[in-house]
């Protein structure tokens, strides 16, 4: 359980895919609930989250700590560029320059993100299994993002 959003193991998903409604790797719930504010998304918070995940990319440390510019930052290391690096993947448009970095909240949900990922098993495969997981858990940030 991740602050009150559940989810499954990837092979449990399969086995009884009707029981709870997963949005693939992000648990049901998580973009709506901590992408929000207002009842909004806020696109500091969804273009945090691309970063985050194209910086996993290269390294694939599941601790928000590992990523963080310094000690209480509100940006992971070379965010600019991440976020930068994953609107281009997705072929959108920043709706911030900063992609975020400033406005995201991300000490507040990032380490949840990355314990989505370690429960979709992301530590356990190898660089083409994680690919795959992060472009999977990117997909429904750029979904919000485009509408």
């Amino acid at each position: 359980m991740l602050h009150g959003l559940h989810w499954r193991e990837p092979a449990q998903r399969a086995k009884n895919p009707d029981k709870e409604k997963v949005m693939g790797v992000i648990p049901d719930g998580f973009i709506q609930e901590r992408m929000q504010h207002g009842g909004r998304y806020v696109a500091a918070r969804l273009q945090s989250a691309l970063a985050l995940l194209e910086r996993l990319r290269g390294d694939p440390s599941l601790d928000l700590a590992d990523h963080l510019s310094g000690k209480g930052s509100s940006g992971i290391k070379g965010h600019e560029s991440f976020g930068q690096a994953a609107h281009d993947r997705w072929q959108i448009e920043p709706q911030n320059k900063n992609h975020g970095r400033r406005s995201s909240n991300l000490q507040d949900w990032g380490q949840d993100l990355l314990g989505a990922l370690a429960a979709a098993g992301f530590s356990d495969g190898g660089e083409q299994d994680r690919e795959k997981l992060l472009t999977e858990a990117q997909r429904p940030f750029v979904e919000a993002l485009r509408h």
